[in-house]
């Protein structure tokens, strides 16, 4: 009876595995065609869909790094900004804190978001926070502010309410590819 049982855990693992997989794909083949009905059902939906596989319904979502400030690349007084307002009380600050002001951040960067953290905070709602706010896969100093959305933009110290209107404000395609010029 024991070795059934192991036997269905280990199917049913596999499908799971098989449908992440499919909806990996399917997200992927959707960034690569233009107009794919399912980036407009994405942005829609803010950021998320359900999705049909064999027996299953999925939750696809996609999450644009280029609204983030980068770790590695992006203006110190941005990052202590979006640092500020992700963790405004925490023993975690020092830390972030010199690595966005360490001046060889460029030649030593950080290997991801979370690995300033030890192996028990990467499990808090710190963490949480820092993965909504921060990335290192931009490579950039800027910020794309539609990507950014109103919340992060009110933390850029050079933007004004009239800035974060006026980007509001603009006409949106449905296609998660429109125009998202960089913001210093």
């Amino acid at each position: 009876r024991s070795a059934s049982s192991t036997a269905m855990t280990a199917a049913h693992v596999a499908q799971a595995h098989a449908a992440a997989e499919a909806g990996i794909a399917r997200l992927m083949h959707a960034m690569r065609s233009s107009g794919d009905p399912l980036l407009r059902q994405i942005h829609l939906n803010g950021g998320s869909t359900t999705w049909a596989f064999a027996d299953s319904q999925l939750v696809l979502s996609i999450q644009l790094e280029s609204g983030k400030a980068d770790i590695n690349a992006g203006d110190p007084d941005v990052l202590m900004s979006f640092l500020n307002t992700a963790l405004p009380d925490s023993h975690i600050r020092s830390r972030l804190e010199s690595a966005f002001r360490s001046p060889d951040r460029a030649r030593n960067p950080v290997p991801n978001v979370l690995s300033v953290l030890t192996r028990c905070e990467r499990l808090s709602p710190e963490a949480a926070k820092l993965g909504q706010m921060f990335t290192v896969l931009t490579r950039g100093k800027e910020i794309a502010p539609r990507s950014a959305g109103p919340a992060r933009l009110a933390l850029v110290p050079s933007m004004t309410p009239q800035d974060i209107e006026a980007i509001n404000d603009l006409p949106r395609s449905g296609d998660l590819s429109f125009d998202d010029r960089r913001l210093a």
